[in-house]
Formats: structure tokens, sequence, C-alpha cells
């Protein structure tokens, strides 16, 4: 019993698990006797007193922009490794799903902006552009033989490539009031960095100290403070100081993955996903978000997946896998829009109003469930048929 559940801890599929089952609790309480006191939690004031100066955050804040700042770092580390020697090294093997991600982040922000033009939410559209990886990967697992390895390994990718791309959505069109001076000083620490990754410097401590700058800055600048993360996940170098031995990047990948899947991500679902369902107000503009989402991650996600790989495949831009068919493509498509986390986030970066925020929210869930209802049936029949 014991050695099941260890398995299953270590399986990708528990990561998917935890962070259903912490949303469940996050509803749960959002609706029951004592969701007041449930939401106002998240909002109590955690940091020190100095004086009259005040230093912290609230718990929500501690969790969305500094928790959230480990889980972007292990995001950054991943894309970095990926790009330099995993599955996207090289051109031929990156292009096929660095076309497909594209293609699933771009056809959804259409959808989605077509269905609230010229309303005042239109800049929500990076709402359905993310993938949840962890809920998208646990699902897949779920279905075991049902689908190819080689499915999983291309969802991965995918996956990764949509994070870059989050990452440069949230940087450049969730950004408000720039501050210069901040961000001019955000420039001399980004180049520190690039001295110490240039001269492979293994101590991970000026690395830390330097980030730790680095999102004082960003943040002070106006710029999303996740952001720093990824820059310095990006600095730190790959290669190990001594032959044989693992870089500073795999050590803090393989030491990390673990906090960020299995300790920041559920946190973040208790702190995001509680829905009131009965306190908030809908009008007829606000209910273009629902649909503006939901279209996007169940429709826009596969669509935009299949048809620009299909078009690049058929132009020689691209080359298809060859142990993938074009319907594990399009199964793959409706699992990437599970979107869930990071379209949760975006959310919160998106609007200022409360009750657009809760409709925002219960569009993620919804679209989120149908995408992987629908993504695990297809493909669950389509390995029948072709047996």
């Amino acid at each position: 019993m014991f050695k099941r559940l260890c398995q299953l801890t270590h399986s990708e599929s528990f990561g998917g698990i935890l962070l259903l089952i912490a949303t469940l609790i996050a509803i749960f309480m959002a609706n029951s006797a004592i969701s007041s006191e449930f939401l106002h939690f998240w909002e109590y004031k955690l940091g020190v007193q100095i004086f009259d100066l005040f230093v912290g955050f609230s718990l929500h804040h501690w969790i969305n922009d500094v928790l959230m700042s480990l889980f972007f770092f292990t995001v950054g580390l991943e894309i970095k490794r990926e790009f330099l020697r995993g599955e996207l090294s090289g051109l031929q093997k990156a292009g096929f799903p660095i076309v497909a991600a594209i293609g699933g982040m771009l056809i959804p922000a259409l959808l989605y902006l077509a269905v609230n033009a010229n309303s005042n939410y239109s800049h929500g559209f990076g709402i359905p552009m993310a993938t949840d990886i962890a809920f998208a990967l646990g699902v897949a697992s779920l279905l075991g033989s049902c689908i190819p390895a080689s499915l999983k390994l291309f969802l991965v990718t995918l996956a990764v490539v949509d994070d870059l791309g989050a990452i440069l959505v949230i940087a450049i069109f969730y950004t408000g009031e720039i501050l210069w001076g901040y961000l001019a000083i955000s420039c001399g620490l980004v180049a520190c960095l690039a001295i110490l990754h240039y001269f492979r410097i293994q101590k991970f401590v000026y690395y830390l100290i330097l980030g730790i700058l680095l999102w004082l800055c960003i943040h002070a600048s106006g710029i999303h403070a996740t952001v720093s993360a990824v820059i310095l996940a990006f600095s730190i170098p790959i290669d190990g100081g001594k032959e044989n031995k693992p870089g500073m990047l795999e050590r803090l990948e393989h030491l990390l993955h673990p906090y960020s899947i299995y300790l920041v991500m559920p946190l973040f679902a208790l702190a995001n996903a509680g829905v009131r369902f009965d306190a908030f107000v809908i009008d007829l503009e606000s209910t273009r978000v629902f649909f503006g989402i939901l279209l996007g991650l169940v429709l826009g996600k596969p669509l935009g997946i299949f048809l620009l790989c299909f078009i690049c495949d058929k132009m020689k831009i691209v080359k298809k896998p060859e142990k993938l068919l074009w319907r594990h493509i399009f199964g793959a498509g409706l699992l990437a829009g599970i979107g869930f986390t990071m379209s949760i986030f975006v959310t919160h970066l998106a609007f200022d109003n409360e009750d657009v925020i809760q409709l925002a929210k219960i569009a993620i869930l919804c679209a989120s469930f149908l995408a992987a209802l629908i993504g695990s049936v297809l493909l669950f029949f389509m390995n029948k048929l072709s047996k």
C-alpha cells in the first residue's frame, strides 16, 4: 500500500489530482457557511511593521506574486533546458510544437476578441491563450495506454512553448504604468546576471541575491514581478563546473519541481479558485467574457493547434512526427484547452471588477472541464477504433 502511494505521488498525474482537490476545496469553502471568513483569510496581511512602514503583502499577494515567482522560475529552467538539450533543441525538433503553441495561443485570443469586440473587457484576450500543464498531463496520464507516449511528449513540449508565450504576453500586455528608473536598475541587474552566466559561476547564492533585487525592482517598476523569475532562470548555467557533474540548472530544476507542482500550484488554486456562484452581478456585456473564454479554450485551442500545424506541414515549413496521427494532434489540442492555473493568473491581471473576475473564473472552470472531458473521450474512442 505504501509503495503504491509513493508511486502515485511521483507520477505525472498526481500534480493534476492534487490541483483538482485544492480547486474543489476552494469552491466548496467559498460557497459554504464560512465563505466570508475563507475569502477574507487570503487578505490577511503578512509582513513586518517598521515604525509607520509596513513591509509585506496580503496572503493572496504572497502566493500570486512571490510563490508564483518560484513556479515561473521552475518553468524558466525547464524552458531553457528543453531549448538547449531537450525536445526543443534544434529547429527541426522544435518547429512542430512551436507552430502548435502559436496556433493554440493566436486563435483563442482572436475568438475572444471577436466575441468581446467593442466591449470594456477585450483586455482579457490573454486568458484563453494559456495551457495548464499539470492538469493536461494529469488527464493524459490517466488515459494510460489509450494514447501513444509520443503524444504526451508532444503535449509537454507544446506546453513549454505555451508557457513562454504566456510569460511574454504578461510582460507586454499586462503591465501598467512603467517607472523607468526602477526599470533601468533592473537592466543593470540583468547585465550582472549575464556576467555570472558568461563566466559559468556555480554558486547559486550570487544568482539568488541578484534575483531578489531584480524581483523588487521589476515589481516597483510596474511590470509583473514574475517576469524576473524567468530572467533569473535563463541566467542559470546549464553546464556543470566539473566533467560529468550535473549543472546548476538541472540540480535546481530537480530540487524545485516538487515544490512548484505539489505546493505552489495547489496553494494558488486554494487562494484563487474559490468562486461564489450567488455573489456577483451579471450583465449582458460581461456574459461576453464568459463565452469568449469558453469558445477560446474549448474550440480555439484545438482548432488553432490543428489548423496551423496542418497548414505548416503541408507547406513543408515543419514536419509532423511520424508516430503521431492528425487525430492525435486534434486530441492533444483539446487537452491543451485546460487553461486553469495560468488562465486564472491572467484573469487577475486583466480585470479589476470583482464580478467580472468571478465570471471569468467560472468560464475557465467550465471550459477546462469540457476540454478535459471531450479530449479524453475522443482520444479513448480513437484508440478503440484504431485497434
